[in-house]
C-alpha cells in the first residue's frame, strides 16, 4: 500500500494557520480585544513568511497553494487591519 506524500501539504498547512489567525485577529477586534489582535496579525506575518520559505526549500509549488495564500494574505493583511482601524 502507497504512503500519502505529507510534505507537500506542509507548505499549506501553514498557509492554512496564517489564515486561521487573520480570522481570529476579525474576532478579537470585535470583541474588543485590540492588543491580542494586534498578536495574532504579528503571528499571521510570520507563518506567511515561513509557509513560502518552507514551499521553496521542499521545491513544492501548487496551483492551490498559491490562491489558499492569496486569500490568506488579504484576510491577515487587508481584511483584519482595516476591522482594527475602523474599530
Amino acid at each position: 500500500m502507497k504512503r500519502p506524500n505529507v510534505q507537500r501539504h506542509i507548505p499549506s498547512f501553514f498557509t492554512l494557520v496564517n489564515l486561521f489567525l487573520g480570522f481570529l485577529a476579525i474576532l478579537n477586534v470585535q470583541a474588543g480585544d485590540y492588543i491580542q489582535a494586534c498578536y495574532y496579525i504579528f503571528a499571521a506575518g510570520v507563518f506567511d513568511s515561513l509557509d513560502g520559505k518552507i514551499a521553496r526549500k521542499i521545491g513544492i509549488a501548487t496551483s492551490f497553494g498559491t490562491e489558499i495564500d492569496s486569500l490568506a494574505d488579504m484576510v491577515s493583511f487587508c481584511l483584519a487591519p482595516s476591522v482594527l482601524v475602523y474599530s
